[in-house]
C-alpha cells in the first residue's frame, strides 16, 4: 500500500512539472512575441516619419535648386533622380543590407 502512495504522489508531482514547464514555454513565448512585435511597431513608426521628413525635405531641395536653375521642374527632375538611383542601389544590395540584418536581428530576439 505504501509504494502504491509512493508512486501516485510521484505521479502527481510528474503531471505538475509537466503542467509547469508548459505554462513556462506559453509566457516565455508570449513574452518573445510581444517584445518582436514591439520592436516592428516601433520601428515601422520611426520609419513613417522618417518618410515624410525625407519626403519634405526632397519637396524644398527641389524648389531651392529649381530656383537656382530657373527652372523649378528641373530641380524637381534632379531630386527625383537621385530618389531613383538612390532607390536602385538599395534594391542592388537589399539581401545585404537590409534582409540579413533584418533576419538576424529577428532570430537574436527570438532566441533570446
Amino acid at each position: 500500500m505504501e509504494s502504491t502512495d509512493y508512486i501516485e504522489d510521484f505521479s502527481s508531482k510528474v503531471q505538475d512539472y509537466a503542467a509547469t514547464k508548459l505554462d513556462i514555454w506559453k509566457l516565455k513565448a508570449v513574452d518573445k512575441t510581444s517584445d518582436t512585435l514591439s520592436d516592428a511597431v516601433a520601428g515601422i513608426v520611426v520609419a513613417v516619419f522618417a518618410a515624410f521628413g525625407l519626403l519634405f525635405l526632397g519637396l524644398g531641395l527641389s524648389l531651392v535648386i529649381g530656383r537656382w536653375t530657373g527652372n523649378l521642374s528641373i530641380g524637381f527632375f534632379m531630386t527625383g533622380g537621385f530618389y531613383g538611383c538612390s532607390g536602385f542601389i538599395l534594391y542592388r544590395f537589399r539581401k545585404k543590407w537590409l534582409k540579413i540584418p533584418v533576419s538576424n536581428l529577428l532570430i537574436g530576439k527570438l532566441l533570446k
